[in-house]
């Protein structure tokens, strides 16, 4: 316990989100833009008391900004992750009862960057090698242990 409170004490936390905005990149099956909103409430003269506020809603594809997909977001055969067939009631019109993002614990964890990329960026549909990772955690000086999170970067963040 003493171990864990020193590492608690000595982390950095890095918010990794990408900004959401009008016409933010989204994935190219959605028609829509990336981000919207819409102000539904509004201050306006005349409103019967002095106080008024103003408030809206927020609409955007699940594929929009930074996002974590879930074990039940891709099938093959209509077979989910684990060998779940989505014809067996996990799948319904608000959700899945099973591998949806609900039941992910939050990820806390020791992070490492693995920079792949360099200077530069790495180029569309370029295949990342485990010899690319390997050398990339040598140049940082970094061993990668059992329940790290690796983040890696292929420096196609400076197209958002």
């Amino acid at each position: 316990m003493p171990a864990l409170l020193e590492a608690l004490g000595s982390a950095r936390v890095f918010d990794l989100e990408q900004p959401r905005y009008a016409d933010a990149p989204t994935h190219p099956a959605y028609v829509h833009p990336g981000f919207n909103y819409l102000l539904t409430r509004h201050h306006a003269r005349g409103a019967p008391e002095a106080r008024t506020s103003a408030s809206g809603i927020v609409v955007m594809p699940e594929h929009s900004g930074t996002h974590i997909d879930a074990l039940a977001h891709q099938a093959e055969n209509l077979t989910l992750h684990g060998g779940v067939h989505v014809d067996t009631g996990v799948q319904t019109s608000v959700g899945f009862r099973v591998l949806g993002i609900d039941t992910m614990a939050p990820l806390v964890s020791r992070g490492v960057l693995l920079d792949v990329a360099g200077p530069k960026r790495l180029p569309p549909e370029h295949p990342i090698t485990p010899e690319q990772l390997e050398k990339a955690a040598k140049a940082a000086h970094v061993d990668i242990r059992r329940g790290d999170v690796v983040l890696v970067r292929t420096g196609c963040g400076a197209l958002w």
